[in-house]
């Protein structure tokens, strides 16, 4: 007898694709908006970066099909672990428990609420499909 466990779940592909989209994003954003107007270590930075993350794991979510609150929060997580090592090459003297767990934590809840977004709109339109 074959028992199902949440790795059956997870769609590597979608979650890598998601971690690719939310990087490309905070890069762009960085580039076009952050760096231009001089906004740096301030909460708006924060708010983008974020943002950038809730995309990545709604984009995880959908591709995913099933499972799209664990492949969002896993395309969160990872993006965080990426996050992580960026910030241990260019600075690595900001790099301290609570940053580390701010990251994780932040990155944790927009993975799974891009996923469960994601979910969600992907519910409705199959139940509308039916109709």
């Amino acid at each position: 007898m074959y028992r199902s466990d949440w790795l059956d779940d997870m769609r590597w592909g979608a979650v890598a694709l998601g971690v690719a989209t939310a990087l490309t994003a905070q890069v762009a954003i960085t580039l076009l908006v952050l760096n231009p107007l001089a906004i740096t270590l301030i909460w708006t930075a924060v708010v983008l970066v974020e943002l950038c993350i809730a995309v990545g794991a709604f984009v995880s979510g959908w591709r995913a099909r099933r499972a799209a609150l664990l492949n969002g929060l896993m395309a969160g997580l990872i993006s965080a672990v990426v996050s992580l090592l960026a910030t241990v090459v260019q600075a690595p003297a900001q790099v301290d428990l609570l940053n580390v767990l701010f990251l994780f934590v932040t990155f944790g809840l927009m993975g799974a609420l891009g996923g469960v977004l994601a979910g969600y709109i992907r519910t409705r339109r199959l139940a509308q499909a039916h109709r």
